[in-house]
């Protein structure tokens, strides 16, 4: 397979793509392939490069150090504002911070995104590991979905109780299988 050829370098790719803005507050937005709704590049060699953290690094002058992450104060995916050094502070902890972008463990992330209740509304990577009971966004309150349970143990037809309940059949599968609510007794 040939390798690819690049006639400009990658930073000169990036900013292509950007739309850069006067504006002290708005987000500078990367067009173009995304994964995982982050936006990418190709580098020379053919990797996936992601656009926030080839900018993060621009700015830096460094390569994200092994084990963080680029991470957004503003959440937004495809952002990549890298024009002003500061710091960002979560829980009393001072972390380095270009622009949108700072520095920040995993664990970093999912602590902004608590403080921030980002992802209690249908965030997909949330939703993916919650099991039941996001205020405002279920059907059923707890005690219906014990409920459920304890009627399919005493033998009542799930898409019986599926009716009752105003949900699909689906659901009462998932919650009587403890694939949702597994938090409940």
């Amino acid at each position: 397979m040939p390798e690819r050829y690049y006639t400009h370098p990658l930073a000169e790719r990036l900013w292509t793509r950007v739309a850069v803005t006067d504006d002290a507050r708005s987000c500078w937005m990367c067009a173009g392939n995304a994964v995982g709704q982050y936006a990418s590049l190709k580098d020379e060699a053919s990797r996936k490069v992601f656009a926030h953290r080839l900018a993060w690094e621009l700015a830096d002058g460094h390569p994200v150090p092994l084990g963080l992450c680029v991470l957004h104060t503003c959440d937004v995916r495809t952002c990549v504002r890298n024009d002003e050094r500061g710091i960002y502070v979560l829980d009393g902890v001072e972390h380095p911070r270009w622009g949108h972008l700072w520095l920040g463990t995993q664990a970093d992330n999912m602590r902004d995104m608590a403080l921030k209740r980002r992802g209690e509304h249908g965030d997909r990577h949330w939703t993916k590991r919650h099991f039941g009971g996001r205020p405002g966004l279920h059907k059923l309150a707890a005690e219906q979905a014990v409920l459920i349970r304890e009627l399919s143990a005493g033998g009542a037809r799930q898409a019986d109780l599926a009716t009752r309940f105003g949900v699909t059949p689906a659901t009462v599968w998932k919650i009587v299988s403890r694939k949702t609510w597994r938090h409940l007794v």
